[in-house]
């Protein structure tokens, strides 16, 4: 599964099927009429910790917290 990520705004968006992958932010488009671009990662993308952090960092993960 990958994920597109928005290095200005934050958003982040799951891509269920590659022909559904957009190229520029919407948020950034509709809020300020901005067009950035959206970063494609396999991995969802904790904003408080940064690129790398994987699926752990999320507070909904059942793997949260173990070792």
């Amino acid at each position: 599964m990958s994920y597109l990520h928005c290095g200005r705004c934050g958003l982040q968006i799951r891509i269920q099927a590659s022909f559904m992958r957009i190229e520029h932010c919407p948020r950034c488009l509709a809020r300020s009429a901005t067009v950035s671009p959206l970063i494609q990662s396999g991995t969802w993308v904790n904003p408080s910790v940064g690129w790398g952090a994987g699926t752990a960092g999320r507070p909904d993960d059942p793997r949260a917290g173990r070792t």
